[in-house]
Parts: structure tokens; C-alpha cells; sequence
């Protein structure tokens, strides 16, 4: 990042009437005669309405699958070796399994097969130390994993670092045979394709020199990665107006043929808040540098700062008009959603938030983590007010939907997950808030979210699921599995397909 900063309701409900009962023959008696009655009309009996059995919230497994750390599963695994194993759960945190048994010190999921059968598990001695990848069959947790490739380069920091990386991007599944993965090979370092028993791998690339390399999406043709670059952004006039580490995107063909920078109207993608769709036809990012039409100031602000309404309430910085700030909106907070396709050719969707800048604090800026539901129909806006400095003594932390087919796409208010304090903790460089949430991982139904709550005061972490129907939260896997946010005890956590 640059320096600045930026589960199951499980319901089966059947409703059956039973057949009615036919009336039995009345027999008539011969010496008698019967004078027939007036045929009454007779009352259709109701039609049995059957209801229907509903869907299962979440879809797909039921189960989870995650990083535990040691501090949360020694007293139930005293014999698991390693201070990070991976584990799967059912949605409530019950039937807790372990799958990895410290292959080494610290594991880690790379990725999940498509038919969920399979992961990938990125094991190293230390998080400064290179890794080995392992095939893991989750349906024979006993079963010795089987190493794909040696030597790999990870991210450094414990656990999640902030951004919920671990070893996530060392390998991806292409499909439920073959995986991709960035590091060493029978042809020295590159991005290579290799069957999931280990045999015919190939080299299709070549790494650029720049570090910490994550493969980060791939479509029918082409595997997407990238690299954390330093870079310099100046105006105009040549002022630096932000410096960094920043994320550069890059594409590689699968067959090999060809590999270079993924450019959209000229410009390669440099974002560190990006997110390709799960079917691998689009991308949304939110460039690092100012957009081309970026060059008024707001106030006595420059165009690459924030503005936050209680100045436009207030007057300070000299922010004091609606429409100079709509301005600033509309040429300098754009999210871009393009088709790999056609890059050139891009949606551009104001960052305006859903509030009322009279009443309500906020600010206007464009640091939103982005993810897509898993139809690719949507794309939900994380706004966590890292690097807030000191304007607000509390930050609404907002959750946003997007729609980008929409005829005029906008952030549209999902919840405030949490109006959390502003505190300045050891390490960090700007006061920013208390807890952050990240990542967010879909159900495969796109009904539910995995968010993981951290606690910079103290690194802990904790776990949620959220209805997005309902809108509260299935605490059964967080009393179960995270209790205590003053520990760390999950790392990445994902739903089974």
C-alpha cells in the first residue's frame, strides 16, 4: 500500500394437505321411497398449495475453510503442529477440522479447486522466509499433501498483514486440473501452468524485477498478476503529490505467446483498489494517480485532497460551495469498470457518497475496496476511512452496492457496519480507525458476506457473517470461532463452492 494509507440457515419446509377421503356410497333402502333433494352445489375442495422448499442461505458446501491460528485451536489440537493450520468448518464454527498439520510452521490458503474438493496451501517456516506449495483433498484431510512447486516468494507480515493477502495469489486454480502459479520451475523463476498431480508444467512467462507478485484473476486466454512497484505521481507543475507502493497490473497468455501491461485509453492500471469479476470478463479500478480532468482545486484544497462536509458545512479550508465540490466529484473520484476485452472502453461511476453533507459527517475521497458478487452483476464498495487524520472523533464504516449496467451507476447504502473511534496506534502514520473490515468473501448464492473485523489497537481479529437480506449478522460462527477480538485467531476465511 502507499505510504498514506489509504453461516447457514439450514430450513426445510414442506407443506403437503392430504388427499380427501371419498364419501362413502350411501345404499338405498328398496321399500323406501326417497324424494330427491335439490342438488346442493357442491364446494370445490382448495387446491393443496404446496411451498416450496427454500433456498439454502449461503449455497453451496455449508462449510467454511480458513486460517487458524495456534492461540485459538491448541487446547482442542494440542498435537497439530505449526502456529498457523488450515481449517473447515460448518457455518456455525461446529465439526472443526483441521487439514493441514504444520506441513510447516506457517500455512496458508493459496486457493480453492471450482468443485471445492481441492485447495492450495502456501507453507513456509516464517512470514520473511520463501514457501512451497501443496495440493490439499479436503475430502481426505489424513491424506499427505502433495508439493506442486518450491521456492516461492510471499508476503511478509503476520497473518493478514491489512490486507488479507497471506497466500493468496501464489497459485490460482485455472480449473479442477490445472493450477497457475508465480515462482520457481524447471526453467528458473516465471509464471507457470501445472497439472494438479504435478506433471507437464510449462512456462508461459517471465517476471519483470519487481517485488511481491500475486496472480490476481484469469480468463479464457490470459492470466492476470502484479507486481508492487514503487512510483511517483507529480502534477503538472512537477509537485509530487503522492509516492508509494503501488499495485501495477500486467497480463500474461496462457499458451505462452505473449505477456504485457494491462493499459486502459494508453494508461497501465495502477490501483491499489481494483477487483476483476469472478467470470473473468471485467474489472473495476480506481486509479492511484489524478484523472486527466483532475485539476481544480476545492477551497483552498488541491485536487488530489480529500474533502470532508463538515468543512463544507463550516466553511474551513475555505470549502464552502456545493457546486465547486460536485465538480471535484465529477472529474476527480471516478471508478472505472471496463471489459478485458475492450479496456478502452470504460464505465466511469461517480464516487459521490449517499449522504446529506448538511447533517451528516463524511468525506468525499476515493479509497473504496472493491469486490464483485459472485454472478458478476455487482460490485460492493468497502469505505473503511483509513488514513482519516484527526477531522472526526468517530468514522462510519459503509458498505456500498454498485451496479455498473445500471443507466446511471452510483454508490447506493447497503449498512454502516460500525461507527468506530479514531485512534493513532504504534506503526501507522496517520490517525485512522479503530477497526477495519476485510476482507469481504461472498456465499456462492452472493446472499452473505465473510467480513473479518480487525482491531489495530490491539491486532486481533474477529469474525462475521452478514445477511444481506436481513442485513444483521449470523453470530453462531463468531461466538464459536472468534470470541475474543484481542486475539488473533483467523486469517483468510473463505466459503466451500
Amino acid at each position: 500500500m502507499k505510504n498514506i494509507f489509504c453461516l447457514i440457515v439450514l430450513a426445510l419446509l414442506i407443506a403437503a394437505c392430504s388427499p380427501l377421503k371419498p364419501v362413502p356410497t350411501q345404499t338405498q333402502v328398496p321399500t323406501q321411497t326417497i324424494t330427491p333433494l335439490p342438488s346442493a352445489t357442491s364446494t370445490p375442495s382448495p387446491t393443496p398449495t404446496i411451498i416450496p422448499t427454500p433456498t439454502q442461505i449461503g449455497g453451496g458446501a455449508g462449510k467454511l475453510i480458513f486460517e487458524y491460528y495456534k492461540a485459538a485451536y491448541e487446547k482442542a489440537f494440542p498435537d497439530l503442529q505449526g502456529d498457523v493450520n488450515v481449517f473447515t468448518s460448518n457455518i456455525d464454527g461446529t465439526d472443526l477440522t483441521p487439514i493441514t498439520n504444520g506441513i510447516d510452521n506457517i500455512n496458508q490458503i493459496a486457493s480453492i479447486s471450482p468443485d471445492g474438493q481441492m485447495a492450495i496451501v502456501f507453507s513456509r517456516s516464517d512470514y520473511s522466509a520463501k514457501g512451497d506449495l501443496y495440493l490439499i483433498n479436503l475430502n481426505s484431510p489424513n491424506s499427505s499433501p502433495r508439493k506442486l512447486a518450491k521456492g516461492l516468494i510471499g508476503f511478509s507480515g503476520a497473518g493478514l498483514g491489512l490486507l488479507g493477502y497471506g497466500g493468496f495469489g501464489q497459485a490460482i486454480f485455472l480449473d479442477n486440473t490445472r493450477i497457475v502459479y508465480i515462482g520457481q520451475g524447471s526453467e528458473g523463476n516465471g509464471i507457470y501452468v501445472v497439472n494438479i498431480d504435478g506433471s507437464n508444467p510449462k512456462k508461459i512467462g517471465a517476471l519483470i524485477d519487481r517485488a511481491q507478485r500475486r496472480i490476481v484473476s484469469f480468463d479464457n486466454t490470459r492470466v492476470y498478476w502484479d507486481t508492487l512497484q514503487s512510483e511517483t505521481f507529480s502534477n503538472n507543475s512537477g509537485f509530487v503529490y503522492l509516492f508509494g507502493n503501488i499495485d501495477t497490473l500486467w497480463w500474461t497468455d496462457l499458451d505462452g505467446s505473449a505477456q504485457g501491461m494491462l493499459e486502459s485509453n494508453g494508461q497501465q492500471i495502477m490501483s491499489d483498489f481494483y477487483s476483476f469479476s469472478p467470470d473473468g470478463k471485467s474489472i473495476a479500478w480506481i486509479p492511484e494517480g489524478l484523472e486527466k480532468g483532475c485539476t481544480a482545486s476545492v477551497g483552498s484544497l488541491s485536487p488530489w485532497s480529500d474533502v470532508w462536509s463538515q468543512w463544507l458545512r463550516n466553511g474551513n479550508q475555505s470549502v464552502n460551495n456545493q457546486t465547486a465540490v460536485d465538480s471535484f466529484i465529477k472529474n476527480c473520484l471516478i471508478l472505472h469498470v471496463a471489459s478485458l476485452s475492450d479496456m478502452n472502453n470504460d464505465t466511469k461511476i461517480l464516487l459521490t457518497p449517499p449522504f446529506d453533507p448538511a447533517k451528516e459527517d463524511f468525506r468525499y475521497h476515493k479509497d473504496y475496496i472493491l469486490t464483485w458478487w459472485p454472478d458478476s452483476s455487482k460490485i460492493l464498495a468497502y469505505d473503511n476511512g483509513f488514513s482519516s487524520i484527526e477531522v472526526v472523533k468517530n468514522y462510519p464504516q459503509t458498505i456500498y452496492e454498485i451496479l455498473p449496467k445500471d443507466i446511471t451507476p452510483k454508490l447506493i447504502l447497503l449498512k454502516v457496519l460500525d461507527n468506530s473511534p479514531i485512534i493513532e496506534p504504534g506503526g501507522h502514520y496517520a490517525p485512522s480507525p479503530e477497526d477495519l473490515f476485510f476482507p469481504f468473501n461472498f456465499s456462492p448464492d452472493g446472499r452473505q458476506i465473510l467480513l473479518t473485523q480487525h482491531s489495530l489497537d490491539n491486532q486481533g481479529s474477529i469474525v462475521n457473517i452478514l445477511n444481506l437480506e436481513s442485513m444483521d449478522y449470523v453470530k453462531d460462527f463468531a461466538n464459536n470461532i472468534t470470541p475474543d477480538v484481542k486475539v488473533q485467531r483467523v486469517g483468510n476465511i473463505y466459503w466451500l463452492p
